[in-house]
């Protein structure tokens, strides 16, 4: 077979011989269907009838009209990215013959090099895919590297400085360094989340990730789950042991301090109807509570020489040693220095007292003292007027800073031996000195019946602003009977 091949722009034309190609391409070989004049001795089978000798038309003889591609082109091999189509009109060149086309962009093929994979044609042409790595996993700080000559792979280092991840997946950072991952920084946890205090978060080489584990050994811990159990400690990722929260300072009369589950703070709770209870009044025995009130109890009428803290109607000092009373006075040193409307401290008894009236320092104005009292310590009622009592008021012109002022009133405040109580002494309109102290709740001064301790400045009258620790300046007058 003769093949002649001729290039045109997007096909390759191939003219073909009719012998080459008998019976293929009818489009080469159409007939008239007019029989003539009856000499035509031989017939050509067309596509549908026969040409009659003699003229005689064949029923049904088109001629062999039909496709205009039935070229088989199959045999002509075509370059890689290439085929061989029968150009049905789409391509430049005579009509049926075949033509050497680009394959469709995405087909695969062969660019012959050992070091690229999955080969694809692009516009005719073989272009090579990824490079071929034979399977290999690089480790940190090398890359592998295809030799096409020997059409094997193999590791090479990475260039130095290159950012790499090493073992330790903790350290963030490390760069590459002849073929070894180096240096970088530690993954900071400090501020991770933890569940609770007895855990601190540290970073798990295995992942890079903060995790809590226990810690803060033997350290002070607040556990949420038992807020009335104070002074627990961290022992192996527990907040455990400690002691029940004390609220006693709260218990008075009918009133029991309790601690509240839901929030660690002291409360009061008032006891039930009939309970034994103590008015702190050393005359009466035996009281109960009733509606909330603590009441109803035995007047004392037996003189004693123990010092039991009453002194009944009808002893005297002869028959009973808490009748022998004798009135003193602490003074809290007039240092100045500092002061705003008032300051809260504590007086603890040391003998059965009975705070009669205060002297204070106050500037050169005139203006009015307020006394409050409480049952137990004032810390922690700095800001609510709860649980006070207002003792007494009274008009004063001040004889001015680190100077006694009186305070003209007369009071009966009963504090038996080992009581605590808070008292809160202001001026309404003007400044009272005190000064500033070291430790909150500690000793100021003290004698043989009454301690003053370190206690607040405070704004009028039960205002937020609150410095703390602040020493009252000031003279406590009372009353000490009996032992």
């Amino acid at each position: 077979m003769r093949m002649a091949w001729r290039w045109t722009t997007g096909a390759v034309a191939v003219a073909m011989s009719v012998a080459a190609v008998a019976g293929g391409c009818a489009a080469g070989n159409e007939q008239p269907a007019d029989g003539g004049g009856g000499s035509t001795t031989t017939a050509t089978t067309g596509g549908g009838g026969t040409m009659g000798v003699g003229g005689t038309e064949a029923e049904g003889g088109s001629g062999g009209e039909g496709s205009l591609c039935n070229t088989d082109c199959s045999a002509i091999e075509a370059p890689t990215c290439f085929v061989t189509v029968c150009n049905d009109g789409s391509y430049q060149g005579t009509v049926g013959s075949c033509v050497v086309v680009p394959q469709d962009d995405g087909t695969e093929c062969d660019d012959g090099l050992f070091c690229t994979l999955d080969d694809t044609c692009q516009a005719g042409q073989c272009v090579g895919g990824p490079t071929n790595d034979c399977g290999m996993v690089a480790s940190e700080c090398h890359g592998v590297v295809c030799d096409e000559n020997s059409a094997s792979c193999s590791e090479q280092p990475a260039d130095d400085g290159a950012a790499c991840v090493g073992s330790d997946l903790c350290l963030v950072g490390g760069q590459c360094a002849n073929g070894n991952c180096i240096g970088g920084t530690p993954n900071d946890c400090f501020f991770s989340p933890v569940p609770d205090d007895c855990h601190v978060a540290v970073c798990n080489p295995q992942n890079g990730m903060c995790e809590p584990v226990p810690g803060n050994e033997g350290e002070a811990c607040v556990d949420l789950n038992d807020l009335c159990t104070v002074n627990k400690t961290c022992t192996g990722g527990v907040c455990d042991g400690g002691a029940p929260k004390d609220c006693s300072q709260l218990t008075m009369g009918c009133d029991l301090g309790v601690c509240d589950t839901t929030t660690g703070t002291c409360v009061t709770q008032t006891v039930m109807n009939g309970q034994i209870c103590d008015d702190l009044d050393a005359c009466t025995l035996n009281e109960i509570c009733t509606n909330g009130l603590c009441g109803g109890g035995t007047p004392v009428t037996n003189c004693s020489q123990t010092g039991d803290g009453c002194c009944p109607s009808n002893c005297t000092a002869l028959d009973d040693i808490d009748c022998a009373c004798s009135t003193d006075n602490l003074v809290a040193p007039y240092l100045g220095g500092n002061g705003l409307a008032g300051n809260m401290f504590d007086i603890v008894a040391k003998a059965n007292i009975e705070i009669q009236g205060f002297d204070v320092s106050v500037a050169t104005s005139a203006t009015t003292i307020e006394i409050y009292y409480r049952p137990g310590t004032h810390v922690g009622f700095e800001t609510s007027s709860t649980g006070w009592t207002l003792a007494g008021t009274a008009a004063v012109t001040g004889a001015g800073l680190n100077q006694p002022t009186p305070v003209p009133v007369s009071l009966s405040i009963q504090i038996p031996s080992g009581q605590t109580y808070g008292f809160y002494v202001t001026a309404t309109t003007s400044v009272m000195d005190y000064t500033d102290g070291t430790t909150l709740g500690a000793l100021l001064v003290e004698n043989a019946d009454l301690q003053i301790l370190q206690g607040t400045g405070k704004s009028y009258p039960f205002g937020s602003s609150t410095f703390s620790p602040r020493n009252f300046n000031g003279t406590v007058h009372y009353e000490v009977c009996g032992n």
